[in-house]
């Protein structure tokens, strides 16, 4: 067969449609077949990409996941655009539905009334020591760190934590390995009686419900309530994000560590001025 050099200049200069790019390309056909098992033929047939948004909308398919998916593959395009990492196809559906349940998720929590006055970080009860958690996510190390500061009911630093580590694949997978990872360090100072603190409502939620059939961190959640029960006693409460200052600033610290670096009694230096931000009297 022989193609004149017009039509070969044609496929490349035509500027791909949003229908092709999220429905119609041969490349992406297995995404919706892992989606939706079965498509009305008339899905076959459209011609642009509004009259999709219609089908679908008068269907019995699930828009929301549908909508998700969209998504996740136009970012996916912008990412390879630019080179940056990206899913690979067989795993957006996955992700997609994930990021779904999370949101949902967030979206079913009570909301919250914002605090007028700055609020801090606040000791534990006698007896008792504080483990505050966080992540953050470093985009262009295709990395993530977690950050965990453990403190007494007088506000003494016990031990802080700067651990890197490979990228989850969502903010709330991240928040609640932070809150793993807060749980092992407790245990591994032989500490007994702890407050877990973190400004992640869902993940905090998630793990206060022992919602084990979490599809991407039920096994997560499984490994904390595991490990927890062997303090005498332990709870999970909600912070916001200002009262949670330092176990953000190590999370973000992590960034230097290769891959974990520990502080005994102590912290680091350039992490000062967060940590007195804590107490009224140096503000």
């Amino acid at each position: 067969m022989n193609i004149s050099l017009s039509q070969l200049l044609n496929v490349f200069i035509r500027e791909e449609s949003v229908l092709h790019a999220l429905w119609s390309c041969e490349a992406i056909c297995s995404v919706w077949g892992t989606c939706f098992t079965s498509l009305p033929s008339e899905f076959s047939r459209v011609s642009s990409f509004k009259d999709l948004l219609e089908l679908v909308f008068c269907s019995s398919l699930n828009s929301e996941v549908f909508a998700m998916v969209c998504w996740n593959l136009w970012n996916r395009r912008n990412k390879m655009r630019v080179e940056e990492v990206v899913w690979p196809l067989n795993k957006i559906a996955g992700v997609a539905r994930r990021q779904l349940q999370e949101f949902q998720l967030v979206r079913c929590c009570p909301s919250k009334k914002v605090c007028a006055q700055r609020p801090r970080w606040k000791p534990p009860d006698s007896g008792f020591v504080k483990a505050n958690f966080d992540g953050a996510i470093f985009e262009d190390l295709s990395a993530a760190g977690i950050g965990v500061a453990v403190r007494n009911e007088h506000g003494e630093v016990v031990a802080t934590l700067a651990e890197k580590i490979p990228i989850p694949n969502s903010i709330f997978t991240l928040e609640t390995l932070a809150a793993r990872r807060a749980v092992l360090f407790v245990q591994e100072l032989g500490l007994r009686n702890v407050v877990f603190e973190g400004d992640s409502e869902s993940s905090i939620q998630a793990i206060s419900n022992r919602l084990l059939s979490h599809s991407s961190c039920g096994h997560i959640i499984h490994d904390i309530l595991l490990f927890a029960s062997s303090f005498l006693s332990f709870s999970f409460s909600h912070v916001c994000r200002q009262g949670n200052a330092l176990a953000d600033a190590l999370a973000k610290r992590a960034r230097l560590s290769c891959p974990l670096l520990v502080w005994k009694n102590s912290i680091p230096p350039d992490l000062n001025n967060c940590y007195l931000s804590d107490f009224p009297l140096f503000n």
